[in-house]
């Protein structure tokens, strides 16, 4: 019987040389996480996102004061809050792929991604800050 070659010891060799390609192109555990904060934060904005639409339709009727009053409480509060650090986990995560697929260079791509981390710390600290503002009674 003339010598066969193995197939499985083929793919065995060809996947070694491909994993050790990809292992100088950095960690590829990163996306599995950023996949599961993107998806769950999706999840996540469909009931709040909805919420928040019938509360501003609500709130469309009231003034100021009713509307500082509503938030006063507690569950709308920490639904806005909620809703806030969704949506602000759902856009960091995609525009910050976003920015390293199509910032070309190292120093731009890293630009790119300081200056999203400012504006979702920015973003993030000023919303919670007014929902607690109007939520304490300060």
């Amino acid at each position: 019987m003339p010598d066969s070659v193995n197939p499985s010891g083929l793919t065995a060799i060809r996947d070694s040389d491909v994993l050790r390609r990809v292992r100088h192109l950095g960690s590829a555990r990163s996306g599995r996480s950023e996949w599961r904060l993107q998806r769950f934060s999706a999840v996540a904005l469909i009931p709040l996102g909805l919420y928040f639409v019938v509360s501003v339709v609500r709130l469309a009727r009231f003034d100021e004061a009713g509307a500082r009053a509503w938030l006063a409480q507690p569950l709308p509060a920490g639904l806005m809050l909620l809703f806030c650090v969704a949506i602000l986990a759902h856009a960091f995560v995609g525009l910050r792929s976003v920015a390293a697929d199509y910032v070309h260079g190292r120093l731009g791509s890293l630009a790119a991604i300081l200056l999203l981390w400012a504006a979702v710390i920015v973003l993030g600290l000023a919303a919670a800050l007014s929902i607690l503002t109007i939520l304490l009674g300060r």
